[in-house]
């Protein structure tokens, strides 16, 4: 009944809308959300939409709060089904279709939050990661790139987010040869990682590994094979012997 209740109130509010009856259409969207928040839960996408329809009514009403309230939190549901289903394409190796959804996520996110915005830098990485996946590096560099910017800019160095963003950025490098660019970018994560989170935590294995890449493709096997040897015995004291 519930649902039949919500489409009905949605087309009427559109049908409002339409012939510019904006107070009308407000309170024809509020049972619309009040029913979706109810019977459909804070995550639903009839939920996101309903929202999406407020912040239009509301910005014409002149309710401008109440507008970017409601398209933030219409902009944060429609985030979390594009990642969901952009992380579950990337599982199963259908990166074409992880792109799609990362590039929308991007759109979005910019759109509902601005070009400077925690959650933009994650879209970013997202769609960076996804990239590399597909081999496509330099496209992926100039995402990465950006959502470093943006990690410094909010969080400054000494953050967990900016060393992820510096490791993935050092990594990109790697892979292209850009060894003078990969390797301060790589260490200042190793040393941010090892100070927030302990010599020992999972974190700074991946930057130990990172780091060994590197020395081995600049042909210092010596120090390849230290930094690989930390990072498998880090991994064997958090993970057990036996882990993948």
């Amino acid at each position: 009944m519930s649902d039949s209740r919500f489409s009905s109130l949605i087309a009427h509010c559109r049908l409002l809308m339409a012939e510019e009856r904006w107070s009308d259409a407000l309170q024809a969207i509020l049972q619309a959300e009040a029913i979706a928040r109810k019977d459909y839960g804070v995550e639903d996408k009839c939920l996101g939409a309903a929202l999406e329809l407020k912040a239009v009514i509301c910005r014409n009403l002149g309710h401008t709060l109440d507008a970017e309230q409601a398209m933030q939190e219409a902009t944060r549901i429609a985030l979390l089904h594009l990642r969901r289903r952009g992380k579950s394409f990337g599982e199963q190796q259908k990166h074409a279709e992880a792109e799609t959804d990362y590039r929308e996520a991007l759109r979005i996110c910019e759109l509902g939050y601005g070009n400077d915005h925690a959650e933009t830098a994650t879209c970013l990485d997202n769609l960076a990661t996804c990239l590399r996946l597909q081999s496509r590096f330099v496209e992926a560099l100039s995402y990465c790139k950006r959502g470093l910017d943006i990690r410094l800019a909010i969080n400054g160095e000494e953050h967990g987010h900016s060393a992820t963003s510096l490791a993935n950025l050092g990594h990109l490098h790697r892979i292209l040869g850009q060894y003078l660019h990969a390797e301060p970018l790589l260490v200042k994560s190793l040393v941010i990682r090892k100070k927030l989170y302990g010599a020992n935590h999972p974190l700074v294995a991946e930057s130990l590994d990172r780091l060994g890449s590197l020395r081995r493709d600049q042909g210092k096997f010596d120090e390849a094979i230290e930094y690989g040897e930390g990072a498998v015995k880090i991994r064997r004291q958090s993970r057990g012997a036996y882990h993948p």
